[in-house]
């Protein structure tokens, strides 16, 4: 269905509505919510937060600052943002910088937020599910909308019914590309380009102590590689592109932004360097997708 966006919300509420166990919290895994230090989403987040448990604030790097300095940031190779792009290189420094805090600190699964996040009525149980339900190998799990949409592709409307809804609840990014290969004209679009909407988002994500180790090495010793960090350089397109392996990208059709580049400059391998997954139902979603227009100030605010 080309109009998908929120048809895993629907699908998720049907789902955990007959779930026997209630709506609940675990101690496996700690919410991790990346916000700048003057944000003016941070009452609200906190208003709708549905758990007991409060989250860990990490405070986002601001580029937007008239002092900052991108050469002070190892990640950055010594190569400044893109002109007008320095709320992409806050929100990837961000990124970058609390995986090697979890690295260093957490022996549990994390769910990463950032600050226009929504939680959906069903969260609880999803996020346990997905931690339950997670393969040995699973470094992450994408568990927000704009990742989840993708599988709801291969849904069409027939006779009466909808078919091709995902039969179960986690997916290998590997399945979720040929999904996408396979239903690349439904794929939802950009309203800026036209051309479909390839990359994950970093709204929300599950993340283990592995895969935070890995993450944080490959932060080090890359960074943002030899382009300055923009719109087509950032951790939203790192993020898809180390998370799929030089298989993955036999098809005429473009599964990851330049993904031919990306495998010549090493960050497509022969087996992907992180291990993901994705959920069929989300536990997260944007604001912004849900048309409050409030993109996260991570990304948007970039001069005072």
């Amino acid at each position: 269905m080309a109009n998908s966006t929120f048809l895993s919300h629907l699908a998720g509420a049907l789902y955990f509505e007959d779930c026997a166990q209630p709506t609940r919290e675990s101690d496996d895994y700690r919410v991790k919510l990346i916000c700048l230090e003057d944000s003016t989403r941070l009452f609200s987040f906190v208003k709708h937060y549905p758990f007991e448990t409060m989250f860990d604030l990490f405070e986002a790097v601001d580029a937007r600052k008239t002092d900052f300095d991108y050469s002070k940031f190892l990640e950055t190779n010594g190569i400044g943002p893109e002109p007008g792009e320095e709320g992409h290189l806050g929100c990837s420094l961000s990124h970058y910088k609390l995986w090697g805090q979890i690295a260093n600190r957490e022996k549990r699964w994390s769910l990463v937020v950032e600050d226009d996040a929504f939680f959906l009525p069903y969260a609880g149980d999803a996020i346990s599910k997905a931690i339950d339900e997670a393969p040995n190998d699973a470094d992450i799990i994408f568990v927000n909308g704009r990742t989840c949409e993708k599988l709801y592709s291969q849904v069409r409307f027939k006779d009466g019914s909808l078919t091709g809804i995902p039969n179960r609840f986690l997916f290998s990014r590997s399945e979720l590309l040929q999904i996408m290969d396979s239903n690349y004209e439904y794929l939802q679009r950009s309203r800026r380009s036209g051309k479909p909407l390839l990359y994950c988002g970093t709204d929300g994500y599950l993340v283990s102590p592995r895969g935070a180790r890995k993450l944080a090495t490959f932060a080090s010793s890359y960074g943002f590689g030899t382009l300055p960090v923009g719109r087509g350089n950032n951790v939203d397109l790192i993020l898809c592109a180390i998370t799929t392996s030089i298989g993955d990208h036999h098809s005429k059709n473009e599964l990851v932004n330049r993904a031919q580049y990306k495998i010549r400059s090493g960050l497509i391998k022969e087996d992907a360097i992180i291990s993901s997954y994705v959920t069929a139902y989300p536990v997260v979603d944007t604001l912004d997708r849900a048309g409050q227009r409030c993109a996260s100030e991570i990304r948007r605010r970039v001069n005072r």
